[in-house]
């Protein structure tokens, strides 16, 4: 090979690499003075701008000097010394050779060169130590031996091009050295300053570094236990699609134990420029090689992103991918690779379908030496609807310790991260713990007419006001900082205070951004739906191929609104709610009824997710799994608000029931609620990792859901702070793949592209 092809990078490690013991003097080490011990040992894990770290009884512990000046070549403790003189690479540290697939250094660094012939008698004299740490390096976990045995079947070709595309990705890391390491850091640092947010904004840089330590050290120690018996992906038995340039397997499961093995596999999906391929003989398979100078975009093998379509209908399983998929084709000319995973769904009960996705990530992080994507950090999960509410429950749980008995279970590889870098999602649907409650604040002011008796009206009006109690308790925080809350009102249930003139404005926000968008005489078409096992697709011209979707279908006819005082006057038939200042081209609206008798009547009953005779989706995601079509409640509040009546035995009976890992309602519902884990009024606040992007589209019409849906997740994220979020209601669309302009899919693929940019 050229040495033009080799690249490598000294960065933050996460393998654990023995090297010898000290006893030396704690004057020895920096930490220190930081309020961390000495390392007994010399197992260098990380090192930052004060100096190399280690982990011993699960803290951090700093290297003493010692450990870095008793070494035998210049790139010690973090990779070995070469057996051999062979030299692959230079650079400004040393000489670099590759032995087992792994980095080593040659001798001394190249400002204090020694004989090279006493570093190789050297490193000769630690042979046996240097095999167990490259293959330490390799394969940083407790089975190593049956991983090895594994790694054997693996063709020479193969690891030569894993370590050829472990080249490029150091070399390309290795621009700035010294950049990477700041950019680690200030990514601790992120996470430091969440964590110290509104408690003591003066904390010395010391205090700070100490808190950085501590938050990461869990998920900067998980590769260095993994445990599985799963294989990894066979690079000998890829499909290729010649008409789509992809290269493809299905059938990959993701767990040792898998419940249903039609539901817990998965397929990837690879951009044939990315892969120099042979095929096999006498067979349809190819033994594929990563290219390392292939380019797509701004994408190589490097830092292609993996995305991950959460396709399902009211939390339904997903089936797991047994053939070619087309709507790959859309991702992988853009050089994105696509995995299509299934998982199972409501009639297994939650958390199961999250566990199962779950499960899928950390498989595809185990193999990201296989993946093209490097590190395969950026993996972004996408989805509709329920899709997007799973999509956005992934986003706010990572690593999250809620799964950790569910994960064992199946066989799911442990220590392994399962956090994500972003979420997207269309129309989630509504956070269980208070949906029902939100539902009849905000569209339980329009319920009149056939259906509604005294006795459902009272309990519609007391959820609307236990919604105002958990506003109130949780306080949401606007930009400015106001805490945000709910006061009585003359009319309707607590329809005043500062959330209420928040929701106020993001109404009008949609409606500004849809008059500035718009062209006057303006068309509205009828509404255009795409139809997939009744799932509403809508919107999106990609998606009216017949091949993947029944074909578009309207309803209503066209109406032409000549200018836009005109359309304002048509939004106020009934009720006067929104006013139109001509001279500055801005609507201003005035209250949330109108909007409301307008747009979001209400289309389900009283208790709209958490039904009174437990028969919804949501009912049987959280029943347990047995009776497929017999629900469970959930609400604790409805419970409380339903003492006396008919309804009170039922309830109370499944808000007690335990499911088979003895888990209760409550903790469920909390693993099904991204805001259990991003607002510090629930327990479960900062107890995972967080992803730092997202994009989330709602239609501002729809009545499956209410506008608190989007409209507190986005408070949420904002609260959290240091994340990216690209959030827009729009106007006059429903519960459809809601974008105001282009297509969900190109709309999607360029965030992921602005996204990884921005970093």
């Amino acid at each position: 090979m050229e040495q033009k092809n080799y690249k490598k990078i000294l960065t933050l490690i996460t393998f654990i690499i023995p090297i010898v013991s000290s006893k030396t003097s704690e004057k020895e080490c920096f930490s220190v003075k930081l309020g961390y011990k000495c390392c007994k040992s010399c197992n260098a894990v990380q090192s930052d701008y004060d100096g190399v770290w280690g982990v011993e009884d699960n803290h951090w512990c700093g290297l003493r000097d010692s450990c870095l000046k008793n070494t035998n070549c210049f790139s010690e403790p973090f990779y070995p010394c070469c057996e051999k003189n062979t030299v692959v690479f230079t650079d400004k540290q040393g000489k670099w050779g590759i032995e087992n697939g792994s980095w080593c250094g040659i001798g001394k660094s190249i400002k204090s060169k020694n004989n090279e012939s006493n570093a190789t008698q050297n490193q000769s004299n630690k042979k046996n130590e240097n095999e167990k740490d490259n293959h330490n390096k390799e394969i940083p976990n407790e089975g190593k031996n049956e991983q090895d045995s594994k790694d054997k079947n693996i063709s020479e070709e193969n690891n030569n091009n894993n370590k050829d595309r472990n080249i490029t990705k150091e070399k390309q890391n290795d621009k700035d050295k010294n950049a990477t390491k700041e950019k680690e850091d200030n990514k601790d640092r992120n996470i430091t300053k969440e964590k110290q947010d509104d408690k003591n904004k003066n904390t010395n840089k010391e205090k700070q570094n100490d808190k950085e330590k501590e938050n990461t050290k869990d998920k900067q120690s998980t590769n260095n236990k993994i445990k599985t018996s799963l294989p990894k992906i066979d690079m000998k038995a890829w499909q290729y699609n010649k008409e789509d340039d992809i290269y493809w397997q299905v059938g990959i499961f993701y767990c040792e134990n898998p419940i249903d093995p039609n539901y817990e596999s998965l397929g990837i999906f690879i951009p044939g420029q990315y892969i120099n391929a042979i095929k096999n003989e006498n067979a349809t398979t190819y033994s594929c090689q990563f290219n390392l100078s292939s380019k797509i975009g701004s994408y190589t093998i490097n830092n292609a992103p993996i995305v991950i379509p959460i396709t399902t209908q009211g939390y339904m399983s997903s089936p797991s991918p047994q053939d070619y998929i087309k709507e790959a084709k859309r991702f992988t000319d853009k050089g994105i690779i696509y995995v299509n995973t299934g998982f199972r769904g409501r009639y297994e009960g939650a958390p199961y379908g999250v566990t199962d996705l779950k499960a899928a990530i950390r498989y595809i992080r185990y193999n990201k030496d296989l993946i093209p994507g490097s590190t395969t950090e950026n993996i972004f999960t996408f989805g509709f609807g329920s899709g997007g509410s799973q999509s956005i429950i992934l986003g706010a749980s990572g690593n999250s310790p809620l799964y950790n008995k569910y994960l064992k279970a199946i066989g799911a590889i442990e220590d392994e991260s399962d956090a994500i870098q972003g979420s997207m999602s269309w129309c989630p649907d509504a956070t269980l713990d208070t949906a029902n409650e939100a539902y009849e604040w905000n569209m339980g002011i329009a319920r009149s007419g056939v259906g509604i008796t005294d006795f459902t009206k009272k309990l519609s009006n007391d959820l609307a006001n236990s919604y105002a109690d958990y506003i109130n308790a949780i306080q949401f925080k606007n930009q400015n900082g106001q805490v945000l809350t709910l006061i009585p009102s003359n009319k309707g249930n607590y329809q005043s205070g500062s959330y209420y003139d928040y929701i106020l404005e993001e109404i009008e926000i949609s409606l500004n951004e849809f008059l500035s968008k718009t062209e006057f005489p303006y068309i509205q078409l009828p509404t255009t739906l795409y139809l997939n096992n009744g799932e509403q697709y809508g919107m999106d011209p990609l998606d009216d191929d017949e091949t993947t979707h029944g074909g578009p279908i309207t309803i209503g006819d066209p109406i032409v609104y000549k200018t836009p005082e005109i359309y304002i006057n048509s939004l106020n038939t009934g009720v006067h709610w929104v006013t139109y200042d001509s001279q500055m081209k801005k609507a201003n609206v005035t209250n949330l009824e109108g909007f409301v008798l307008r747009f979001k009547r209400p289309m389900k009953k009283v208790g709209a997710f958490d039904d009174l005779e437990a028969t919804k989706e949501e009912n049987v995601l959280f029943g347990y799994g047995k009776d497929r079509d017999i629900g469970a409640h959930f609400d604790p509040i409805m419970a409380k608000l339903l003492k006396g009546t008919k309804y009170s035995e039922a309830f109370s009976k499944d808000l007690n029931r335990k499911d088979d890992f003895g888990t209760s309602v409550e903790d469920r519902i909390a693993m099904y609620n991204p805001l259990y884990f991003l607002d510090d009024y629930y327990s479960g606040y900062k107890t995972s990792k967080v992803a730092k992007y997202w994009r989330i589209q709602s239609g501002i019409t729809q009545t499956e859901n209410p506008l608190t849906t989007e409209y507190n997740l986005k408070l949420a994220l904002e609260n959290y702070g240091e994340r990216k979020i690209d959030f827009h209601s729009n106007w006059n669309l429903g519960h459809v793949k809601s974008e105001s302009s282009g297509n969900s899919s190109d709309n999607f693929i360029q965030w992921i592209k602005e996204c990884l940019e921005s970093q």
